[in-house]
C-alpha cells in the first residue's frame, strides 16, 4: 500500500521492504568492549578498503567509536538472533561480553567467534546524515566463515529477523 507525500512512517515501511544483514558492530574504551546492533552496513570500495555503518547521532557507542578511533563490524548468523537483540536495546549494561565466544583483534576489539564475517577498521571519516552519522572505516584485517552450510545469514525485513531459503533461487 502506498501512502500520497513523503513522511517518516511512510518512507520506514518503503524501507523495511529492502532486506538487510545484521551486524554487531564494536569497539574498545578503557579495555572493556562495548557494541551495538547495526543493519545500515555496506561495503564502499575495494581499493582501499572502505566499509560504511550509519549509527545514530544520540548512540553511546558512536562515542565510544569517536574516542577508540576504530571499530569491528561482526556479520550475524542466523542462530545468532538473541546476540542482535541485545545488542539492540538502549542499555549499556544488559550488552556484556561475557557468555558470547569472542576474541580480541589487531585493534583490540571484539570479534564474535561464531560471526559469518568480522571486520576490523580504523575509522577513516566521520560525515553527518540527517539523524545519523556516517562512519567511513578503512578496513584493517578481515576474518570469516568458510564453512557455507555451517550458517546461514540473518536478515532484517519488514521489521522483523528472518533467515534466508539455503539454496539460491538460480545460478549466479
Amino acid at each position: 500500500m502506498s501512502q500520497p507525500g513523503v513522511t517518516s512512517v511512510a518512507f520506514r515501511q518503503a524501507m523495511s521492504c529492502f532486506a538487510t544483514g545484521v551486524t554487531v558492530v564494536t569497539t574498545i574504551s578503557d579495555g572493556r568492549p562495548y557494541g551495538l546492533t547495526v543493519s545500515a552496513f555496506c561495503s564502499v570500495s575495494l581499493d582501499p578498503l572502505l566499509v560504511l555503518v550509519s549509527l545514530q547521532q544520540s548512540s553511546q557507542t558512536l562515542a565510544l567509536i569517536q574516542q577508540s578511533g576504530c571499530f569491528a563490524v561482526n556479520v550475524l548468523a542466523a542462530q545468532q538472533q538473541p546476540l542482535a537483540q541485545r545488542f539492540a536495546r538502549k542499555d549499556r549494561l544488559s550488552r556484556s561480553f561475557g557468555d558470547i565466544p569472542h576474541h580480541r583483534g589487531v585493534l583490540d576489539v571484539a570479534l564474535f567467534d561464531e560471526a559469518l564475517a568480522r571486520l576490523e577498521c580504523l575509522v577513516a571519516g566521520i560525515y553527518p546524515g540527517g539523524d545519523h552519522i556516517l562512519l567511513l572505516g578503512k578496513v584493517s584485517a578481515v576474518e570469516w566463515n568458510d564453512d557455507m552450510q555451517a550458517s546461514q545469514p540473518l536478515l532484517f525485513y519488514r521489521s522483523t529477523f528472518r533467515g534466508v531459503q539455503p539454496e539460491p533461487l538460480s545460478p549466479v
